[in-house]
């Protein structure tokens, strides 16, 4: 099924776009110096109202979580245990949280990381994802299980989840009403629920 425009954004109208780009190709034809008509200011269409579809809401909730997450960025750990330094740490920029994200799927998924694997997972350049094994090899947040090869350490994993048990007191609410229009929003594209 494929949707139109229309369907997957409500403030956009095919019909309006393709009028004004007809009236501001006539007007740059007379004046091809004028480009202050190029650019529609019609384009997209003011929102009026919210958009009411599961999907449309979902992806307002998903916007909110990431930008938390990215509002954490190089801030301090307020909640002081003994992971207060570990959680700074993994804040302290965008390739060590996502390093954090990385380590811990691949310990959970019972791999080892090596950097250069995860260099090109994550899309920065070998040297800075060397520097933070190192420093987490120091910390004893990693283990080397044998050469150049990773994994994480109890204290590692004790954290992360430690994490994941504040970020599901803190925001509790956004998750339940998450995952209800997630469901929603399949059972309406498909049909069927997917369970696993």
């Amino acid at each position: 099924m494929t949707l139109s425009r229309d369907q997957l954004n409500p403030f956009f109208s095919d019909t309006e776009q393709q009028d004004s780009n007809n009236k501001n190709y006539k007007k740059r034809a007379s004046n091809p110096r004028d480009y202050g008509g190029a650019f529609s200011t019609s384009w997209p269409n003011p929102p009026t109202a919210s958009p009411t579809t599961n999907l449309a809401k979902l992806t307002r909730l998903i916007a909110e979580r990431e930008l938390i997450v990215y509002q954490r960025v190089g801030m301090r750990s307020t909640i002081r245990n003994q992971f207060q330094e570990i959680t700074t740490y993994f804040n302290g920029t965008t390739n060590k949280a996502a390093f954090a994200c990385m380590f811990y799927a691949n310990f959970y998924d019972g791999k080892t990381t090596t950097s250069g694997r995860a260099a090109h997972r994550l899309g920065i350049n070998r040297s800075s994802v060397y520097s933070i094994i190192t420093h987490c090899l120091k910390k004893e947040w990693a283990i080397e299980s044998s050469k150049a090869k990773y994994h994480a350490s109890p204290f590692f994993v004790s954290a992360w989840h430690n994490y994941v048990e504040q970020e599901i007191k803190r925001h509790t609410e956004l998750f339940r009403i998450s995952n209800a229009l997630a469901e929603a929003y399949l059972t309406e594209k498909s049909g069927v629920l997917p369970i696993k």
